[in-house]
């Protein structure tokens, strides 16, 4: 590759030249700056409390621009002698270097060898020197701006195969990368940027050679025409438009897709690598099953969530998932807690919940929102993520060696213990002991031994808290407590989304835009596509659990109607309108350059350890769909489906929107859904053998009876077909549908037999009442059309899962 032929020969040259940069004075600040002083008073409070200044009363011995910023990560390198700026927008057309090399080091706060690299590093005035005086340093928490760490990290997976973090990279002024990596000691360190800059000032051009061809394998010309020798050209591209994907087209590609995540999922076990809960694919599988009854895709889902529960990388005693082990078998947890893997969590949890009715997946749910509800909640929201480190440690307060150590009885009844490693930043590697649940055939935490542990516990120094709060992670929180609800028809996950929700439009959106980040109370950096994405697809699933519009007026005129509740059912705060404004501006969401937004997404396709960009927005329009006549969200979705590129390997990396565009041709819900472009809405449940199926349709509108006036109109009908896990129809069900209304409308001249308001169709099978708990959940199929007074809309057809 000529990167690394190019890249190889430019070390030739680092190590054959005298690398030894002009030894000047630290570029101390001048602590009478007002600005940067009144910032350092302002934030004092919370540096005290971080530990990093002593007193209300000291002073900084060094102090850059990152006082200034709204994230716990750049502030805790504010007191560094490095001169970092903190990114800003204008960044991506204009370093203003004045003609030095660009230095950018990107990380997150519950990173291990961020801190590391900030400690060894940057908290060095050998490094500062060489920084300050060659270099423009730019530092980027990468969860404030995504966008930024995806195009360098995009560009070191490229170059060396993998990335990581910190992830450090170098650019000439006019921001073409010159070098590229994640961790480096000190020394490796000091010598690379003495290199770098004595080269930049002798031979510029040298360097701007190097870059140019870094570049152009980055940043190819997309004018150039691939090798038609490639085996990957073998198989049909659909990229931006060229060779559109149908519909059928999507048919055809889809089994194939889940069949190989499925055999990726059983068979990723790889020794001596990191393994990721992967719940994307495993929402997936599950949403499968339930279209096709393919029990090997349950199975599946069922073996990997008992391998995880029954490993310490859920924490079950506190509650909460760790982000990732560092080995295949579940056992070296990597141990910060982040935001979004919870959510992610606990709405697989709640699906395989709602799917099986096996207690402990509940179990596991309630106790990471509980964990979530006690660590995270602030005024804002939900702080992003707990830090893997306490105490100097990574891992400690996870450590149960004192405990069984100590003198008296153990109690460990009911848990295993699991040695692993754990690292301390002063002093290497230690054994530690982790302990995880024994079995999943009891709640674990009515055990005397578990009582004990939490006890244990809560003596340990705790990790600490990244506050910040994220919109589109905290929207995802709340669609997870929007899950956990549905299956557990518990009040307060609907409240504590609701409050969320509102929470967030309150100090999050103002002057008509949206902002991404929320730390202390202040918000800051305007909001990307996810936030948007994510923030209307929470407000659209509340939406469900509002008012009809044109019930506001009868709540508000309730006479038992309290004035806080009269604000609340204001038009103006329903769920649905704010997801449709969310929506109109990340339509409008364009770069100063005037892309459109299918231009935003179309390379942001591939899954993380999140949802693609691409699968977020595709997922709030499809969602928007359904609340709105307006044609717009669906031709926008529908480009979306069309235009994704096909290629195998390109449509394994991006399943969530495989698994979006399965659900957009077959619907598959646990327990209610939405229908009639958001006029109708329909509960399922169990209640003594039988299904109750309750409809709601908004005023004006209805749906056809099960008997119809003619055959014009598509007659209502439900079918049961699956029982206790058979997705066989079954002939002996009986469905008992209400006397229909006879009404004339506008568009018939004869009466039609109608549906309308609030009704009940009920299920009936023998088998139905030797259901067990466990599976009383049961697929009935469902094919109604919807019209109001003066139209009617097309057939629509879903599966709905009761139990």
């Amino acid at each position: 590759m000529c990167f690394r032929s190019c890249f190889l020969l430019f070390l030739l040259f680092l190590n054959s030249s005298q690398l030894r940069a002009e030894s000047i004075k630290v570029n101390e600040h001048k602590l009478n700056d007002a600005d940067l002083m009144a910032a350092f008073e302002e934030r004092k409070p919370w540096l005290v409390n971080r530990k990093m200044v002593s007193s209300q009363t000291s002073t900084p011995k060094y102090l850059n621009n990152l006082i200034n910023s709204e994230s716990p990560y750049l502030l805790s390198h504010s007191l560094q002698p490095v001169d970092w700026l903190e990114w800003q927008a204008d960044f991506d057309t204009d370093f203003h270097s004045g003609g030095r090399l660009v230095f950018i080091s990107i990380g997150y706060s519950t990173c291990y060898w961020c801190h590391v690299m900030a400690q060894e590093s940057f908290a060095n005035t050998d490094v500062a020197e060489v920084l300050n005086q060659s270099y423009i340093s730019i530092k980027v928490d990468r969860e404030q701006w995504p966008l930024v760490d995806e195009r360098f990290k995009s560009a070191l997976e490229l170059l060396k195969g993998e990335a990581g973090w910190p992830l450090n990279v170098i650019l000439t002024p006019d921001g073409k990368i010159v070098w590229i990596d994640s961790y480096l000691k000190k020394d490796k360190f000091i010598k690379l940027l003495q290199g770098l800059a004595k080269r930049w000032h002798q031979q510029p051009q040298a360097i701007s050679s190097l870059a140019n061809r870094i570049d152009a394998i980055v940043n190819p010309d997309p004018l150039l025409k691939p090798n038609t020798n490639s085996k990957s050209n073998s198989i049909a591209t659909a990229n931006s438009g060229t060779n559109p994907l149908s519909k059928n087209d999507w048919r055809k590609l889809l089994p194939e897709q889940h069949r190989s995540v499925y055999q990726a999922l059983i068979y990723e076990e790889r020794p001596g690598e990191p393994r990721f809960f992967r719940d994307i694919w495993q929402l997936g599988l599950l949403d499968e099953y339930l279209r096709t009854g393919n029990k090997a895709y349950l199975e599946a889902v069922e073996n990997q969530l008992a391998e995880i529960l029954l490993s310490p990388v859920f924490d079950a005693i506190d509650g909460g998932f760790h982000r990732y082990t560092l080995d295949s078998e579940w056992q070296t947890p990597h141990f910060e807690k982040m935001l979004y893997t919870q959510a992610n969590m606990i709405s697989l949890l709640a699906r395989a919940y709602g799917i099986t009715g096996k207690q402990y997946y509940r179990f596991a749910m309630e106790q990471t929102i509980d964990w979530v509800e006690q660590w995270l909640k602030n005024d804002s929201g939900y702080s992003s993520a707990v830090s893997a480190i306490s105490a100097g440690v990574e891992g400690k307060y996870y450590d149960f060696r004192a405990y069984q150590s100590g003198s008296g009885i153990v109690n460990l009844a009911g848990f295993n213990v699991v040695t692993g490693a754990i690292n301390d930043t002063q002093n290497g590697s230690e054994q530690n002991h982790l302990v995880s649940i024994a079995s999943l055939e009891f709640d674990w935490r009515e055990l005397p031994s578990y009582q004990e542990l939490k006890k244990y516990r809560k003596r340990k120094v705790k990790p600490e808290i990244d506050e910040k709060v994220i919109v589109s992670w905290n929207s995802r929180y709340a669609i997870a407590l929007l899950d956990a609800f549905e299956v557990t028809g518990k009040a307060e996950y609907l409240g504590s989304s609701t409050r969320l929700l509102e929470s967030l439009w309150q100090d999050a959106n103002f002057d008509g835009k949206l902002y991404r980040i929320i730390f202390l109370g202040r918000a800051s950096i305007p909001a990307p596509l996810e936030d948007y994405a994510l923030f209307a697809q929470a407000q659209f699933r509340l939406a469900f659990y509002q008012p009809w519009q044109a019930e506001y007026h009868d709540v508000k005129n309730s006479k038992s109607t309290s004035s806080g509740m009269e604000a609340r059912f204001s038009p103006d705060n329903s769920a649905a309108i704010r997801g449709h404004w969310l929506l109109e501006q990340m339509i409008s969401h364009v770069d100063s350059d005037g892309k459109s937004l299918y231009s935003n997404v179309s390379n942001l396709n591939k899954d993380g350890e999140q949802s693609s960009v691409y699968t977020l927005v595709y997922e709030a329009l499809a969602l928007g769909t359904l609340y709105s006549p307006s044609p717009v969200y669906k031709q926008i979705a529908s480009k979306l489906i069309t235009s994704h590129s096909h290629l195998s390997g390109e449509l394994f990396k991006s399943y969530s929107f495989v698994s979006s565009v399965a659900d957009s041709l077959v619907p598959a819900r646990l327990n209610h859904a939405i229908f009639a472009k958001g006029h109708g809405r329909i509960k399922a449940f169990n209640d003594g053998g039988i299904i109750r199926l309750e409809f709601d349709m908004e005023p004006g509108w209805h749906i056809n009876a099960n008997s119809v006036a003619s055959k014009r109109f598509i007659p209502t009908q439900v079918s049961l077909v699956g029982i206790d896990g058979g997705f066989q129809s079954d002939k002996s069900i009986k469905v008992h549908y209400p006397q229909a209304t006879e009404k004339q409308l506008s568009f018939y001249k004869t009466l039609l037999h109608l549906y309308e308001e609030r009704f009940e169709i009920q299920v009936e099978s023998p088998q139905l009442k030797i259901s067990t708990d466990e599976n009383n959940r049961h697929l009935l199929s469902i094919r109604l059309q919807a019209c109001s007074d003066n139209l009617c809309l097309l057939p629509e057809s879903f599966n709905l899962l009761s139990h």
